[in-house]
């Protein structure tokens, strides 16, 4: 006879253990000698650190079983096209478009008023970004943001130092279908030299599919 507690207890351990060891790595990241602001950073370490508790608490029907939530979670491939640049530097013709892999996990939490969060952390292969996903009363939505953490970009602007935030937004997303059909690709662009500062945008839209479900 299989112990079903013991196996979600299993379970609920396991993935806990996956978030709080990210949690560590987005920890030394922001540490590694970058001059920058990490209040940006500091706010995902505590996003990070609530989906470890939300899957600890919620994980496997444990605690009363999982709010309802929409199931942004699995693996999500499609591209973008570029559609504004307010930067000083030409994005070359082979960057206009960019495809993507995005692997997306979620979890819940709630905040300081009890309300339900959907917890999102997105990766590219590359970068982790973290974020919220949409959930309404009766516990449907339809889109998600993650944002990444600050870095420098060397040799962007001459004498400047820069610093970019990347977030991606996926909207109208239909869990029938299982496409996002409105994904944005937004690059923030900080330049600083002195007292001096210069701020430009890229943003790249497009849409994707959902290629594979945990």
């Amino acid at each position: 006879m299989v112990d079903v507690k013991g196996v979600c207890a299993a379970e609920r351990h396991a993935v806990a253990m996956r978030w709080l060891k990210l949690l560590l790595a987005r920890l030394e990241q922001a540490h590694f000698g970058r001059k920058i602001s990490l209040v940006g950073v500091n706010m995902k370490m505590r996003s990070l650190a609530s989906i470890a508790i939300g899957f600890c608490l919620f994980g496997c029907g444990g605690g009363g079983g999982e709010p309802a939530a929409p199931h942004y979670a699995g693996s999500w491939s499609g591209g973008v096209s570029l559609v504004s640049n307010s930067c000083p530097r030409a994005i070359p013709e082979e960057f206009r478009y960019i495809s993507f892999l995005h692997n997306v996990e979620q979890g819940i939490s709630e905040d300081a008023l009890g309300n339900v969060l959907v917890d999102i952390v997105l990766n590219d292969g590359s970068d982790t970004f973290v974020g919220i996903g949409e959930r309404d009363a009766n516990g449907a939505g339809s889109k998600f943001s993650a944002s990444g953490s600050p870095h420098e970009l060397p040799g962007f602007l001459s004498h400047y130092t820069c610093i970019e935030i990347l977030d991606f937004n996926y909207d109208a997303i239909d869990f029938v279908s299982l496409t996002a059909g409105f994904v944005t690709r937004h690059s923030t662009i900080t330049c600083t030299r002195g007292s001096e500062i210069k701020t430009c945008d890229v943003t790249y839209t497009g849409s994707a599919y959902k290629t594979a479900s945990p």
